[in-house]
């Protein structure tokens, strides 16, 4: 068994320790072959506060031949290993162990059956500091932080994080939801975004503000969030779609940049609204039993997939491109015999070509505005098309009559729905299909909203690149992405200032540090809470995060599964839109989470796991549609996965 007495690993407080216990020898929990039962102990009481008893599955014993695993006995698998006095023994020891060494410590301890012997103790090292909130307040990396699962670049942070910060604290206003204090809605901690997770329902501002309520309700009717969120957002970015950015005034182009800013965050409205579409598919979960017998039914992820919302209409759409490229033996060539960084230029060279060019490149702009992460950093599906390119090549290894993936789960549906109406009478009927229809509205709108999420951003990189060309020209910058390393406040004086304070060897140093910080930041795992045991009403925040401290150990991965299915194939681990192009046909993928630039590279997978997520991300939605086993909120899949070799 093994005894852990560390720092708590979410808040850095010294008030928590953690012990890991397993019947046997401890060698399998120190190798991590096996998931532990674990327990947290308030440091100062050596009160449990909490107890996570695991499925036992095996435990090491001693043998002649060293030691050997057997099956843990079937009453002991889900009884917990240790007693709360003997937590509160071993806490004891800690503490003394602890003190005599001055810091944090890692301990392995045995029980002979009738007393406890430390076996070892190290100092633990690599602890990350989280800072802890004020008394009453806590954080989580919940609701628009899922789409920022890398730090923040500095000129994000302090761009659009203001921004979304003042509509997150208008908005909870209007829907009567009071937050303690006067700290920020929307914190960085290490470099991560955090949101406020102690926010209340206040019934008394409720009553005094229905409007807020009474117009999310109406955005819902008959896609009315497309003329009253959407279509502003749209008009906005069309009105600086066509800015002349090589003649613009840097003040110009940065008005550009927050009035488009402030729309998107404004267009955050809209994809609140699948929550609703959650509740909808609950619902229909709990009452498809009861209307339909069990000899009658059909799977309800049957359902969940082959849905008509603007992702399968932009499959579809490249899915006739790729038909094109059947028709001509020259371009299909191209596309089987070149990696996806030659085929655009092999293209060129031909007429045929480049006619085909000019269609993709409309294709784009239709779509290529799509996100990999919320962060206006990364580049969007449209300055990097090589998961597309790779999505047609895998089009044309298929047979030619071949059915892609989405319409063959539309038939599916239909099939499938068409023959359980005409097994059941006019009443179950009729209100299946109304239970049908309301599904389907569900579905479509939870991806809808966020398909459009980032329409603007291919205009905010546009003119960000354009000033930083501006700066390597003014010798203040060595690259024009090294633009997304200042902050604001820089750029305002570098441009508007006719002798900025800031000299160019001092932003060339601030870049260069803040990218080194970057780098470090991306190595951390971000806790999903802090503090991790914040309560509401009494109950504890983290069992409504999949996420939080179920990855388990070893071998052994935990998570929340949205999608059925079982698979078997080699992984692709992708941590970032430079890595779309190294994602293989038909493998695993393994990914920190996924926004709609990453829906090509789940067309191409034939399973999915992410570390964070939730029953309404992007990932659940396109998996169900794809019919693709996906399981979602690990905490650790690209940790502990490596991309196998193919």
């Amino acid at each position: 068994m093994k005894y852990v007495l560390r720092l708590d690993e979410i808040t850095s407080d010294h008030d928590e320790i953690v012990i890991n216990a397993n019947p046997g020898l401890g060698t399998v929990v120190v190798a991590g072959q096996v998931t532990p039962d674990t327990y947290r102990l308030n440091k100062a009481t050596l009160r449990v506060r909490e107890r996570d008893v695991a499925d036992k599955v095996e435990m090491a014993v001693a043998a002649d031949e060293g030691i050997r695993l057997v099956p843990v006995p079937e009453r002991q698998r889900r009884t917990s290993t240790l007693s709360r006095r003997q937590c509160s023994e071993l806490g004891q020891l800690g503490r003394r162990i602890e003190r005599h060494f001055g810091s944090p410590q890692d301990i392995e301890f045995v029980h002979d059956g009738e007393r406890f012997w430390i076996v070892q103790s190290r100092p633990v090292t690599g602890l990350v500091s989280w800072p802890k909130p004020r008394k009453g307040t806590a954080w989580s990396r919940h609701s628009f932080t899922e789409f920022t699962p890398r730090p923040l670049s500095p000129l994000f942070e302090t761009t659009y994080l203001p921004i979304m910060d003042d509509f997150m604290q208008t908005l909870a206003g209007e829907f009567g939801i009071v937050m303690r204090g006067t700290q920020p809605a929307i914190v960085t901690l290490n470099g991560h975004a955090f949101i406020r997770a102690d926010a209340r329902l206040s019934i008394v501002r409720l009553a005094a503000s229905p409007v807020a309520w009474l117009r999310y309700l109406a955005n819902l009717w008959r896609h009315r969030w497309r003329r009253t969120l959407l279509e502003p957002y749209a008009l906005i970015v069309k009105n600086w779609k066509d800015l002349d950015t090589e003649h613009s005034s840097p003040a110009r182009l940065w008005h550009g940049v927050t009035e488009i800013c402030r729309a998107n965050a404004n267009y955050w409205r809209a994809c609140m609204q699948n929550r609703v579409s959650g509740l909808i598919e609950e619902a229909f979960v709990w009452m498809y039993p009861l209307l339909v017998r069990k000899k009658e039914r059909v799977p309800v992820s049957v359902f969940l997939r082959g849905h008509d919302s603007e992702s399968a209409r932009a499959e579809r759409e490249l899915h006739l491109l790729a038909k094109e490229i059947r028709k001509h033996a020259e371009l299909r060539s191209v596309f089987v015999e070149s990696s996806a960084d030659d085929v655009e230029a092999r293209l060129q060279k031909s007429a045929s070509g480049r006619a085909w060019l000019s269609r993709f490149r409309d294709y784009l702009g239709r779509n290529g505005y799509q996100i990999s992460t919320l962060d206006f950093m990364d580049p969007t599906l449209g300055e990097s098309p090589g998961s597309l390119l790779a999505r047609v090549t895998l089009f044309l290894a298929q047979e030619e009559d071949s059915t892609p993936r989405f319409e063959r789960a539309r038939q599916e549906r239909l099939s499938a729905e068409a023959q359980l109406k005409a097994s059941l009478g006019f009443f179950r009927r009729t209100l299946l299909s109304w239970m049908l229809g309301l599904l389907d509205y569900g579905l479509v709108l939870r991806e809808d909203v966020l398909f459009f999420f980032g329409l603007g951003w291919p205009v905010v990189r546009r003119f960000i690149l354009e000033l930083g060309k501006r700066l390597v020209r003014a010798g203040s910058l060595d690259e024009e992405s090294d633009v997304f390393f200042t902050t604001q406040a820089e750029l305002k004086e570098m441009f508007s200032a006719a002798t900025p304070n800031i000299h160019a060897a001092e932003l060339k140093r601030n870049v260069q540090l803040r990218r080194e910080r970057w780098k470090e930041q991306l190595r951390l795992k971000p806790p999903v809470l802090i503090p991790s045991l914040f309560r509401i009403f009494g109950f504890r925040m983290s069992r409504f995060m999949p996420e939080h401290a179920r990855a388990g150990t070893g071998s052994q991965i935990r998570g929340t599964p949205v999608s059925p299915g079982r698979v078997t194939a080699p992984a692709s681990v992708i941590g970032s839109p430079e890595e779309f192009r190294s994602m293989k046909a038909g493998g695993i993928l393994v990914a920190p989470m996924t926004a709609p630039a990453w829906t090509p590279l789940l067309a191409m997978a034939s399973g999915v796991v992410t570390d964070v997520g939730s029953l309404l991300s992007h990932t659940s939605i396109v998996a169900r549609e794809y019919g693709i086993p996906a399981v979602i909120g690990t905490g650790v899949a690209t940790r502990r996965i490596a991309t196998a070799s193919w």
